[in-house]
């Protein structure tokens, strides 16, 4: 392949204006490859938490290009080039991936600085290709009819063909913050890790502020790729209750807003091993082993955008009046009816159950008395008794 590239007498790409280039290389490898991804479109009209297989290269191609899977670089970026852009997206549209340093959240995203804070000088991300040429409204390609628009290209690393990204003058003059490229560890492959870069859009208007969120590549030690569409944001107004033993088991409800079935919730830097999403607006989460005093409670979304209430939570010492039993839910199983429930850790909770609800408390017959499960959570299943009438259930401690 190497040979009838270079077969080709040509002196640059020519990239496919609104379209995404993928670029794998390695420090000191002898070749780089690119990867038209095609249009853009289709990353930012993506149906929002949807999962995209990349195939637009192989396994083979890149075992073709490089030895290994270790210490691979790679990045993701396109622009809108031309004169007028289009109407949905203007000149200068660029978007660009951010490595993650958590697997599990979203990275920073992308400031835009203005060319006057910067003095009006444009720069050229190097890292998307080394030692890359330039490419821009430059690139009309016409006259040596070289192009990218297939699936995969490679190259000699650090070619001048290789991609690479030019940030024009106006509100992109000046640099990033940090990388866009995203490399592989030592042993990647043995410890069958993962690599995860999350891709932002950043228009020209407004002049400042964050690049929006599109959503993450996730590259593997198999060498697969996919990208998962961004969903809105979540949002944390509140916990309950805000206090527990630091022996773990409360079960804290949070309330907010797009909460996403699969979100993972923390307290503190411990995450919660029980949680359930009850809706967009409520999730439960046990609270895990703490030290004394306060932490932030967050939760993160599966596609890594989270949220974060400050100290949300606080871990007493010393004895500590065990939380409320509740009731989780209640289904009909078969002939069973299934109570799903939470009570202290470590005490006995029994289901009581009457047909009058109004009867006191004591007049109220125990149907079952178990130790709590893991976690202050547990599950019964009650036969259904024949007979007509309501069933009223309740919790106690003793």
């Amino acid at each position: 392949m190497l040979s009838l590239l270079w077969s080709m007498s040509a002196s640059a790409i020519n990239y496919s204006n609104l379209n995404l280039v993928l670029v794998f290389s390695t420090d000191g490898g002898s070749s780089e490859m690119a990867v038209d991804l095609g249009p853009a479109a289709q990353f930012y009209n993506a149906t929002p938490g949807s999962t995209l297989a990349i195939n637009r290269f192989t396994g083979t191609s890149l075992s073709t290009a490089f030895s290994s899977l270790d210490g691979l670089k790679w990045s993701v970026f396109g622009s809108v080039v031309g004169t007028n852009g289009t109407v949905q997206k203007p000149k200068n549209t660029v978007w660009s991936t951010r490595p993650r340093a958590d697997l599990l959240r979203r990275s920073d995203p992308w400031n835009r600085v203005s060319s006057l804070a910067m003095g009006g000088t444009a720069v050229k991300v190097e890292s998307v290709g080394s030692g890359a040429k330039n490419y821009g409204e430059t690139f009309g390609g016409a006259s040596n009819g070289v192009s990218n628009s297939g699936t995969t290209l490679i190259l000699p690393a650090g070619d001048a063909l290789a991609p690479s990204a030019f940030l024009g003058a106006g509100t992109f003059g000046g640099s990033w913050q940090g990388s866009v490229i995203n490399t592989t560890p030592p042993g990647f492959v043995f410890a069958k890790g993962t690599t995860c870069s999350d891709l932002f859009e950043t228009i020209p208007t407004p002049p400042n502020g964050p690049a929006n969120y599109l959503g993450f590549f996730r590259f593997g030690w198999d060498g697969l790729m996919t990208f998962t569409a961004a969903t809105p944001a979540p949002g944390l107004v509140q916990g309950s209750p805000a206090s527990g033993p630091v022996g773990g088991g409360t079960l804290v409800t949070l309330t907010g807003s797009n909460f996403v079935n699969g979100a993972t919730v923390s307290f503190g830097s411990t995450t919660s091993s029980t949680v359930t999403v009850v809706g967009p607006t409520s999730v439960t989460a046990t609270a895990p082993v703490g030290l004394a005093g306060v932490v932030d409670v967050t939760i993160v979304n599966p596609d890594g955008q989270f949220a974060t209430l400050a100290n949300g939570f606080t871990y007493q010492a010393g004895s500590v009046q065990p939380p409320a039993p509740q009731i989780l839910g209640i289904a009909i199983g078969g002939t069973d009816v299934v109570i799903r429930s939470a009570g202290a850790t470590n005490a006995s909770l029994r289901i009581l159950s009457s047909s009058n609800v109004a009867a006191p408390v004591g007049d109220w017959t125990p149907v079952a008395t178990n130790s709590v499960g893991l976690n202050g959570l547990s599950t019964n299943r009650l036969p259904i008794a024949p007979g007509p009438g309501q069933r009223f259930f309740r919790l106690a401690i003793p």
